[in-house]
């Protein structure tokens, strides 16, 4: 598995060194297909999205909990992760309540399970009891490190 870091580009010239490989990627905003579809949040800091997801030959696993996924909104975010669904990859960090978005993601890579949380700092765009958005770093962490 490659950890990759940041996928935040509005272009599809992506080229990987390698193929059918397992990748691990921060999705830093969200994928959005025409931008004026999106209303804007109203937050510190530039507003990161896409228009594109790689499509290659590889298998793609999204980290979604980070400071922009929710830039534009509840809208933004399930779209892009409609966007993820259609081709095919994983991802792990955001749910519509705090219980959902603090599922791991668990995936087999050359015989070896591994299990992936995503998680980022108390900003906007946090999920609740309630309400829909990304994953809170916690004291939650440590304990479900262990059950996994």
């Amino acid at each position: 598995m490659y950890l990759l870091g940041d996928w935040a580009t509005s272009s599809n010239k992506f080229k990987l060194p390698f193929e059918n490989e397992m990748c691990l990627f921060n999705l830093e905003g969200p994928i959005l297909s025409k931008i004026e579809c999106y209303r804007k949040t109203i937050k510190a800091g530039p507003h990161l999205f896409g228009s594109q997801l790689p499509k290659i030959n590889n298998d793609f696993i999204f980290t979604l909990a980070n400071n922009h996924f929710m830039d534009y909104g509840y809208k933004g975010a399930i779209d892009s992760i409609d966007k993820l669904k259609e081709l095919g990859y994983l991802y792990c960090g955001f749910g519509d309540t705090v219980s959902n978005s603090r599922k791991p993601l668990i995936v087999i890579e050359n015989e070896i399970k591994v299990g992936i949380i995503s998680v980022c700092e108390a900003q906007f765009g946090i999920s609740s009891l309630s309400s829909p958005g990304v994953c809170e770093f916690g004291t939650w962490v440590y304990s479900e490190i262990i059950k996994l």
